[in-house]
């Protein structure tokens, strides 16, 4: 558990790890220097499983996470964020699927959830592929940190850990390289929550998301032999979706311009860039969406 003046729903997280029917597990708790009643309140529970850390200094989560992966002596490690909470059967459902020793990374179904009641299920439509998923996230990135479990030897093994310059894809960087030296397992329960905030500005997440992920596959290409044509191809094929997503982004955001010079940097143009390239200046995006809504 990374927390950084997390006091307003930190009680709700540790009770559901408590609150667990699998109860073989210990608590990492790192502390990244908050300032508010944090402290205190995983200090008020008594049970020897809860480890208290707290470092000296605020450090992006990034680091913060890597600290708490220095003190982790299990064989398997979750992530749970102090805003966000486990089901009572997470740990029980996923743990026996480790069973099978080429799994390295073991997820489940979640739910998106507000104050206010709403909620929405993760895989609503599309079922998520398990097994080898290297490829598939490398098209299109899926999983949720608060019902990921890692096997630990994989990450030692192949000395993977977070990425410090990374903010909003640090998750994905790591959980992306562990598809790739092992398999993965998936449980179609809805085994956590992940709380949406009021103050939330999606958008300026999904910019540093796609940013960041350019880069990402930049560090990722550098573990993949270069005679594996197959997987430096999925590489090349990752960079031009996320190039063509960005496109998107910066029309829709009624800036033509930067998506074509988005578009321009693609090294090789398929059929779809140069319909997008040419539509930037005729139509704005606001039309395109309208139009594929009443198709949907």
């Amino acid at each position: 558990m990374n927390c950084y003046n997390a006091e307003k729903y930190l009680d709700e997280a540790i009770q559901s790890v408590l609150k667990q029917k699998y109860q073989n597990w210990e608590i990492i708790f790192w502390d990244n220097a908050s300032t508010d009643t944090s402290a205190t309140i995983v200090k008020s529970y008594l049970d020897k499983r809860i480890k208290y850390f707290k470092g000296t200094n605020n450090v992006v989560v990034s680091k913060a996470r890597n600290y708490a992966l220095e003190k982790c002596s299990a064989e398997f490690i979750a992530f749970l964020d102090c805003d966000d909470v486990w089901l009572p059967d997470k740990l029980a459902q996923q743990i026996p699927l480790f069973e099978d020793t080429n799994i390295g990374l073991v997820f489940s179904n979640s739910i998106f959830f507000k104050n206010d009641g709403y909620q929405r299920k993760n895989y609503r439509y599309l079922k998520p592929v398990e097994g080898n998923s290297f490829h598939s996230l490398l098209k299109r990135y899926y999983l949720d940190i608060e019902t990921v479990v890692i096997r630990k030897s994989v990450l030692e093994k192949n000395d993977l850990k977070f990425h410090d310059n990374l903010d909003y894809t640090s998750d994905a960087h790591l959980f992306i390289k562990v598809a790739y030296f092992s398999k993965t397992a998936y449980s179609p329960h809805i085994l956590a929550k992940w709380r949406i905030h009021e103050n939330q500005q999606s958008y300026l997440y999904y910019e540093g998301f796609l940013k960041e992920f350019k880069y990402m596959l930049d560090d990722i290409e550098k573990i993949i032999d270069i005679k594996d044509k197959v997987n430096l191809n999925a590489i090349t094929k990752a960079r031009i979706t996320v190039s063509l997503k960005m496109t998107y982004f910066y029309w829709g955001k009624e800036n033509s311009a930067k998506a074509r010079n988005i578009l321009k940097l693609i090294p090789s143009w398929d059929y779809r860039c140069f319909i997008i390239f040419n539509l930037t200046y005729l139509v704005p995006f606001k039309i395109i969406q309208s139009i594929v809504n009443i198709i949907r």
